[in-house]
């Protein structure tokens, strides 16, 4: 979606945005959605951030826009009446001059819109301050929607973490797929095909119900807590995954980036590393939002979830690489795979300090001696 056409007048006014239109320009890097900063003209009026739907992935969008608005809704209210957060931001969900949740364009197009909150995401955080910041906001943001009902919510992306769905999409893309482009992946068909017992664990505890079910964001990856120029964590964004989930699957996802310095699609494979400094303050500060309602069970599974979401992730990357990019956002063909062999990389540097991350979360959840 160009910031030039002509169609952005019509879609600023669709919404009960104050001003007037002064610059459009791309925000934020994400893989699935076009996101837009609008900066109103003459410095009164709030600015926007807009964001187009991709509708191939997300298909309902009735459902997804009433999860964000129940959440964002809640959110504004705790932190208007709840002394324990007004110290919190968050995001403000702006209707339309018809009083929907979006609009969509005379081209099929569908947009969102919210009030713009200063700040600056981060690919990779560069200094230890950055993930101990980012444990907070991730678990405050959680414990902020432990008093909403999560049945209210639809998942918005079904399945999203289902292992048995990826794996269906995984034999069907290799059904489809060139003998050429399997004999490339081989090695990671192997990688996969080794761990896929360990890897129902988890799934196999939420289906028992082991792991209860809780409004959770879904994908606690790195850029989607804004900080200020101090380094401190203004708030969590990207709420177009927040649904019913585990907290395991929130955990394991944000560890994923919190411990790394490396782009998603290094080249080096020899660059995946595992900060355990990183790993720490992150953990220390997300259990510490978590703790008062976080049952043992739940807490337990946080050690085991950090290889769940990277071997999720990884195959998801191949699967889209199997199939011919159909998914993800790519820059070139081979895109897709390296960012699989990445993230496989570090489940095999995790599962290397698998003994060293129980530790860690045994001491911050002050659990001893129960084992999951």
């Amino acid at each position: 979606m160009s910031k030039d056409e002509n169609i952005w007048q019509d879609v600023f006014h669709a919404f009960r945005c104050e001003g007037d239109v002064e610059s459009i320009s791309q925000y934020g890097s994400g893989h699935i959605n076009d996101t837009f900063l609008v900066v109103t003209k003459g410095g009164n009026n709030p600015n926007y951030t807009f964001r187009c739907v991709n509708t191939n992935v997300f298909k309902n969008i009735d459902g997804l826009m009433q999860n964000i608005a129940y959440v964002t809704e809640h959110i504004q209210h705790k932190i208007l009446n709840d002394d324990a957060y007004q110290a919190a931001q968050g995001m403000e969900l702006i209707r339309t001059v018809d009083d929907k949740h979006y609009y969509k364009d005379k081209l099929g197009h569908i947009w969102t819109c919210y009030t713009f909150v200063p700040g600056q995401t981060h690919e990779h955080y560069h200094n230890l301050k950055l993930p101990e910041q980012a444990g907070q906001a991730f678990g405050q943001f959680i414990c902020m929607l432990q008093d909403l009902d999560p049945n209210k919510l639809c998942e918005s992306i079904p399945s999203f973490h289902d292992i048995n769905l990826r794996l269906s999409q995984w034999e069907e893309a290799k059904i489809q797929a060139d003998t050429k482009t399997i004999a490339e992946c081989q090695a990671w068909i192997d990688f996969v095909e080794s761990r896929l017992e360990a890897m129902q664990r988890l799934p196999a505890m939420k289906a028992s119900a082991e792991l209860p079910v809780r409004i959770t964001h879904n994908d606690t990856k790195c850029n989607n807590v804004l900080f200020n120029d101090h380094d401190e964590a203004v708030c969590v964004i990207d709420l177009d995954t927040v649904m019913p989930g585990v907290i395991a699957y929130d955990f394991g996802d944000a560890i994923r980036t919190a411990t790394t310095s490396h782009a998603e699609d290094e080249k080096d494979i020899n660059k995946v590393k595992f900060n355990r400094e990183a790993f720490d303050l992150f953990t220390k500060n997300y259990i510490k939002q978590i703790r008062a309602f976080a049952t043992d069970d739940e807490l337990l599974s946080l050690s085991n979830t950090v290889t769940y979401i990277s071997f999720l992730l990884g195959l998801r990357f191949l699967i889209d690489h199997v199939a011919g990019d159909v998914y993800f956002k790519t820059k070139y063909r081979g895109h897709n795979l390296i960012r699989a062999r990445n993230q496989f990389r570090f489940v095999e540097i995790l599962e290397e300090n698998q003994a060293w991350i129980d530790q860690v979360v045994r001491q911050y959840s002050q659990i001893t001696e129960k084992v999951i």
